[in-house]
């Protein structure tokens, strides 16, 4: 199992959106949602990642996406 697949669709959301630079209060907003339940989905994300930072999120992210593009070749 992959990274990407350990996520729900909705972490998988809030993960996107804070790697784009969003803070927890902008995620909150853009999704209808509390910012502290986007602070727990990300303790969550980070947990699933093994990440502790959004910029090591970002990385994460961005190493899936090369994962993605790879397997559709």
């Amino acid at each position: 199992e992959t990274a990407a697949e350990q996520l729900t669709p909705h972490e998988l959301q809030i993960a996107v959106l804070v790697s784009q630079g969003m803070t927890n209060r902008e995620a909150a907003g853009a999704l209808f949602l509390s910012p502290k339940t986007i602070e727990y989905h990300l303790g969550q994300i980070y947990r699933k990642l093994d990440v502790h930072s959004r910029s090591q999120l970002v990385a994460a992210l961005a190493a899936l996406a090369a994962e993605k593009d790879t397997a559709a070749s």
